[in-house]
């Protein structure tokens, strides 16, 4: 009813395909999990996917060139690591592709720099890392792209609703919402993308 009124954009959702997959000692660690995955045992194992995938050399390749070819205006990408979202700031910047990073560790100043930067159109690719799940109000956004890897469908959907701002909100009538799927082998339907694709799936203008 909201997207129909036009206080919630529609939402065009895609999965970008990713090589990458999960190692077999990880594959052992989140086999040795009772469920629901959850606390700081998990939490230790999902970073440290994180943190390797951020690494990975043909998935940041794959990344910087589906954003270059792009016609989205205000991407707000959503990296594996800190350090991820510091480089893929400075990849796609030598891309020729306005882009900066924020995440806990930006000062308050600088932060704010970037975010009024992305809001005014002057960044068109914001790269951030934790800090923007909720809370941060970005209503021109037309892409959510989603690198980082997630099981939450309640984080996913963070993630998502930055861009969700319809027109009659201040935001747009669509927005892109792009999330690299990679290889999880036997857990590969534990990715949010599948639970919540069936909520987008009905979603027509």
């Amino acid at each position: 009813r909201l997207r129909s009124q036009g206080v919630l954009a529609h939402i065009d959702h895609e999965p970008l395909p990713s090589s990458a997959t999960l190692l077999e000692d990880e594959i052992a660690k989140l086999s040795s999990l009772i469920e629901p995955w959850e606390g700081i045992d998990f939490e230790n194992i999902l970073e440290g996917i994180n943190q390797r995938l951020a690494g990975d050399e043909e998935r940041n390749k794959l990344l910087v060139e589906y954003i270059r070819s792009s016609s989205e205006h205000s991407i707000l990408f959503f990296a594996n690591s800190v350090s991820h979202a510091k480089e893929m700031a400075a990849r796609l910047h030598l891309a020729g592709i306005p882009a900066a990073a924020v995440s806990g560790e930006t000062p308050t100043v600088a932060r704010r720099h970037f975010l009024d930067g992305f809001q005014n159109g002057n960044i068109r690719v914001l790269c951030n890392h934790s800090v923007l799940t909720t809370g941060f109000d970005a209503p021109k956004t037309d892409m959510v792209l989603i690198a980082r890897q997630v099981f939450s469908p309640v984080r996913y959907m963070q993630m998502v609703g930055r861009g969700m701002r319809g027109e009659k909100n201040g935001g747009k009538p669509r927005c892109r919402l792009v999330t690299v799927v990679d290889n999880l082998k036997q857990f590969q339907d534990k990715h949010p993308y599948h639970f919540c694709a069936k909520y987008f799936s009905s979603d027509v203008a």
